[in-house]
């Protein structure tokens, strides 16, 4: 093997297992490092023979409908999300995209995978050549499944890995599951292709296989594991089809049965969420595709700008308008679609086309299983992307394209194209260029324009905001504004700088403009309320009121709860928030928390008058109205009212009975305790004998819970309940007796008129008293 072929095979498998090692490639300097490699790799040795030029074709008219996003939007038409921003103060530019500086660094990562694509495309590999780097690979990615769980097991993370669930490489557990699934498919392939040559290479490719499916079990995606069990099966069949020797697809089949055995024995926390009531359906991304369709009909045909996709959807949620943050579509052709228009989704369908070309036919001689097996991987990582966004993500793109790669026919030779080279070349120096500058802007700290400035910004101006340099806070956070304007939180730090400073109509213009941009977290108006508290605190009341419509009912309770614990600085403002408790009787029995006497007896009054059974309150919701009536002098007034109102009786025995009691009506207290109150579990039993026997059985083990709860029911049954009561504190009268006894000794001491004792009995089965 000549040296020029070492140098290729080994930058191939550096850029395709060094991308997802560093974290994903998720982040700017990792994304740079990525790019340098990658321009090396095709700058010392670019194509300059492409017969079938297809995947240039396509790449080039990528590259220009993603750069029509560069052209002025006037001349698509001015949608009307456009029109909603300007109107609120957001300057989105004179371009297609709203955030050009942005666009201009997907436009380079989009660069690079095509600049991948047609490098690998334009390969020509021998047999031995194509299974080394599919063998290469499919180590790296044991060793990455390996590191990754001992670091899961041993809690010791890698610094620039920031897996959500402490779990390999990827922030998001799909893409860890993805690169898991499409490695562990090309793994069983090396183990097809090498079982007839070498038995040994074949076992430890084998091995290797099964530590890959080990991380892609952690890696909890259910995804990933469904098509990873779902590819190979493709594979193995294909695999027959064209196979004279139906024997190695048997062993193929064979291994992929023991995986699967292994996975329902061992899958631990990922088989209890593919059989839970999680069903494997799109739920919640159903919502966000809706949306998201909504947001492609309202835009020009070439999109809304790479970059742009985050910023401009907040203003189309309203099927997925909840409180979590959403970056993406929760798929790789609608996220296509909206930031390139049909044009970018056509192309990319022409793509899969040429590749198809490509794959096909399996000839004998051309590593057949072995690329077969890739082609499968492939179909994966396609599939995968209608679902999830493995495409967008550096660290996963490169990996599938490389796999892709691997399943090509070698390029039909053809003449030197004097052209080809130096604009691989050309697209180097971009990359590189590029890649050189992320890495050089995050080491140094530079805000340069982009996203690494837009992040340096928002640190430094929550920096100088906490350290009350407020107007350098707000000359910061402009400056980042001018580069990335559907940013809400760049317009929040600066206007938390305005308030402090005194300027309020700014203040109130730049929160306006966050409300615009971020439509569905209640922690952000929250936020802004109690900035205004110190400054005009009427402003906080209509941000407030917004705070609570995006809640769901118990997260508007404890919000309104905590409004109302910061109403105690400010003079009048509880009085100003009651209205916001109107009309929701969750909130209105907050309010009553923390209302005086005299106000909470009113508010009391007029909630029963308008519902008297409470039908309008939850559960919880009740149980908090009877405690608050009974703080404020209502205890007479719900004792006598008890026993005629059926439906308050499972929600506020407990304020009866502790009101009961503490005036001394213990037989009383007891009394709505003992039917309204959660009765134990007791045991049943079937212990052949009398009462004699039973007796008897005690004597000799006077630990025999089952043979104490069957004696004393039975002398119960028999009215004798001072034997009853005997055997009973005989359990109680010592610690770890089952609960039960404890219920059945205040049952036993009510019958018998001994109402302390009964009452005592059950504050040790579940305390009443408050």
């Amino acid at each position: 093997m000549s040296f020029r072929q070492q140098f290729k095979i080994t930058g191939c498998c550096a850029i395709a297992l060094l991308s997802p090692f560093l974290g994903g490639s998720t982040e700017r300097w990792s994304e740079g490092v990525v790019l340098i490699i990658l321009a090396a790799l095709v700058g010392a040795d670019p194509p300059r023979v492409f017969r079938r030029q297809g995947f240039i074709y396509v790449g080039v008219l990528l590259v220009c409908v993603a750069c029509a996003a560069f052209l002025p939007a006037s001349w698509f038409g001015i949608p009307e999300w456009r029109r909603e921003l300007i109107r609120n103060g957001v300057v989105p530019g004179d371009m297609v995209s709203a955030q050009p500086w942005i666009s201009i660094e997907c436009l380079v990562l989009m660069l690079a995978g095509i600049l991948w694509v047609c490098w690998l495309a334009a390969q020509e590999w021998r047999p031995e050549e194509r299974r080394l780097l599919a063998g290469a690979f499919v180590c790296g990615a044991a060793i990455l499944s390996g590191i990754s769980l001992i670091t899961f097991y041993y809690k010791t993370p890698i610094p620039f890995w920031h897996s959500e669930r402490g779990f390999g490489p990827f922030p998001n557990r799909n893409q860890s599951g993805n690169f898991f699934a499409i490695s562990g498919i090309l793994g069983l392939a090396c183990v097809c292709e090498n079982f007839r040559r070498k038995k040994v290479t074949a076992l430890l490719f084998a091995v290797a296989t099964m530590l890959i499916c080990g991380g892609l079990t952690i890696s909890y995606s259910r995804a990933a594991v469904v098509l990873f069990f779902a590819g190979a099966v493709v594979w193995i069949v294909c695999l027959g089809v064209i196979s004279e020797s139906k024997k190695t697809a048997g062993i193929c089949a064979a291994l992929v049965v023991v995986l699967a055995a292994l996975f329902l024995l061992f899958g631990g926390a990922i088989m209890e969420r593919l059989q839970g009531q999680e069903k494997m359906t799109l739920g919640f991304r159903r919502l966000i595709y809706r949306d998201a369709f909504s947001l492609i009909r309202s835009s020009p045909w070439c999109g809304v700008g790479l970059g742009n996709f985050e910023g401009v959807f907040q203003l189309f949620r309203r099927a997925s308008a909840m409180p979590s943050l959403i970056l993406h579509p929760e798929s790789d052709w609608l996220w296509l679609w909206s930031e390139m228009g049909c044009m970018g989704v056509i192309t990319a369908l022409i793509s899969l086309g040429i590749a198809l070309k490509r794959i096909l036919p399996m000839k004998r001689g051309t590593s057949r299983q072995l690329r077969l097996g890739a082609a499968a991987a492939a179909l994966v990582f396609v599939i995968h992307g209608f679902v999830d966004v493995p495409a967008h993500r550096l660290g996963s793109a490169l990996p599938g394209l490389f796999v892709l790669a691997l399943a090509f026919n070698n390029p039909i030779a053809s003449n030197e194209n004097r052209w080809l080279a130096p604009c691989f070349r050309i697209a180097c120096t971009v990359c590189g260029i590029a890649g050189t500058i992320w890495i050089f802007a995050t080491w140094q700290g530079r805000a340069l324009p982009g996203a690494i400035g837009v992040e340096l910004a928002t640190q430094r101006g929550q920096s100088l905001n906490m350290e009350r340099q407020y107007s350098a806070a707000t000359m910061e956070t402009t400056k980042a504004i001018g580069w990335a304007p559907l940013d809400w939180k760049l317009y929040f730090i600066r206007g938390t700088a305005e308030i402090c400073n005194g300027n309020w109509p700014r203040a109130y213009d730049d929160f306006r403009r966050v409300n615009v941009l971020e439509t569905t977290s209640p922690p952000v108006t929250y936020e802004e309320g109690m900035l205004w508290l110190s400054s005009s605190p009427a402003y906080a009341i209509p941000v407030w009121d917004e705070t609570l419509r995006r809640c769901q009912l118990e997260e508007a309770a404890q919000y309104y709860g905590w409004m109302l614990d910061a109403a105690n600085r400010v003079p009048d403002l509880r009085r100003m928030l009651h209205p916001l408790a109107k009309g929701r009787p969750g909130l209105e029995i907050v309010y009553l928390d923390y209302a005086p006497e005299e106000e909470a007896r009113a508010e009391v009054s007029s909630l029963l008058k308008k519902d008297p059974d409470l039908h309008s309150l939850a559960d919880e919701a009740k149980t908090a109205f009877f405690r608050i009536w009974m703080k404020n002098g209502g205890g007479a007034d719900l004792a006598r009212l008890f026993w005629t109102k059926p439906a308050w009786q499972r929600t506020a025995w407990r304020q009866v009975a502790s009101y009961l009691a503490t005036q001394g009506d213990l037989r009383g207290a007891c009394e709505v305790a003992l039917k309204c109150m959660p009765q134990p579990e007791f045991p049943r039993v079937m212990i052949p004998g009398g009462i004699d026997e039973l007796r008897r059985r005690l004597v000799l083990h006077s630990d025999d819970f089952l043979a104490g709860y069957a004696a004393s029911t039975a002398l119960m049954s028999q009215n004798n309940d001072d034997l009853a009561m005997e055997i009973v504190r005989g359990f109680t009268a010592s610690s770890g007796c089952p609960k039960y006894f404890y219920f059945l000794e205040a049952q036993i001491a009510f019958r018998m008129q001994d109402f302390p004792a009964a009452w005592e009995a059950l504050q040790k089965y579940a305390p009443i008293a408050e």
